[in-house]
């Protein structure tokens, strides 16, 4: 496929979150949230990436620095109005446009993968990414035609009592063909009650073209799953702590009560080791092999050598070596 280039939506308030700092650079398990999508963004292989800001728009460039280009949106007139704003992407009519959001951080770079190449071996011009969810209230259902086939979005307030009984939900995570994107973002209207520009209504406009349409459903319904307040962060930090702990534990890390334990995502360990609970693991640290940590041990950006022990102590910044026994009651820092 051609180059693609992904744009992470990120210059809404979230006022729900009810804080001084941006939404999306809340971090869970020691990244901003905007930092999961654009790790699952390389992942997929994709190298340009940009997040088009808005609100608190030097708190998010603060946070990416100079991984990700960046779009200033000042008015927040909606998603379609967001991308009109990233027009100098895709206006050459080359490529594909990846859109994914900055406060959608269980996204994979599976999912990703698999979208594009849904979308080449299709020859669509559009994709919608999809979910089948359990409780879809409050999300825009997909409403495909009697062969299955993508027909329309319909919002939550606008839905009959057929749609509210659909299950399958718009993500709101498409990929598109830059050409046609162009097209219909410049078509788009605010004849809405919201006076807002939604880039939903680019996939009837592709339609209304006889553009080609299609749906990629993600296998795993948590990876559609949004932030927007506390309560929502808090269940998306357990899902990727569970997916971090799952992965150390498959490459032979044991972690004896994976409920009492954190482990941020950038933390490295070494088979045979043992982690206790009550541990905190923080930070870019790296523990060797055949170690063993806690029980209520702090490890944070620090390196502990092979078969060492860190009992009841913390490790800030430091570097232990090999055969170390610490504790308890240590306090080793830089």
């Amino acid at each position: 496929m051609s180059q693609v280039t992904a744009l992470i939506l990120a210059a809404g308030e979230g006022k729900r979150m009810k804080s001084e700092k941006a939404k999306v650079i809340h971090r869970l398990c020691g990244r901003a949230m905007i930092e999961w999508v654009y790790e699952a963004a390389r992942g997929a292989g994709i190298e340009r990436c940009a997040a088009i800001v808005g609100h608190k728009a030097d708190q998010i460039m603060e946070c990416m620095g100079n991984k990700v280009e960046y779009v200033l949106q000042e008015n927040q007139l909606g998603t379609g109005h967001a991308l009109q704003q990233a027009h100098h992407f895709f206006n050459s009519g080359e490529g594909t446009i990846l859109v994914l959001y900055g406060d959608t951080p269980l996204i994979s770079s599976k999912t990703i993968t698999n979208a594009i190449e849904y979308m080449k071996q299709g020859e669509y011009k559009a994709v919608v990414i999809s979910a089948d969810v359990q409780e879809p209230f409050g999300y825009g259902r997909i409403i495909r035609d009697a062969g299955g086939s993508f027909l329309k979005i319909v919002e939550q307030r606008d839905t009959n009592e057929d749609e509210k009984a659909v299950r399958e939900i718009n993500s709101g995570m498409y990929v598109f063909s830059a050409k046609e994107l162009a097209e219909a973002l410049k078509l788009l209207t605010n004849n809405n009650e919201q006076k807002e520009y939604y880039l939903t209504d680019t996939l009837e406009i592709m339609l209304s073209k006889g553009y080609k349409t299609g749906i990629y459903k993600a296998a795993d319904s948590d990876e559609v799953l949004g932030v927007n307040d506390r309560v929502q962060l808090q269940q998306v930090s357990s899902i990727l702590k569970k997916r971090i702990m799952t992965a150390f534990m498959l490459s032979g890390v044991t972690i004896v009560d994976p409920g009492f334990t954190h482990i941020d995502a950038d933390v490295e360990i070494g088979a045979d080791t043992v982690i206790l609970p009550g541990s905190v693991i923080e930070g870019i640290t790296k523990i060797g092999r055949n170690c063993t940590i806690g029980p209520n041990s702090t490890v944070k950006n620090a390196i502990i050598g092979e078969g060492s022990t860190v009992f009841c102590s913390i490790i800030d910044g430091c570097t232990i070596d090999d055969g170390a026994e610490i504790g308890p009651g240590a306090r080793i820092c830089k």
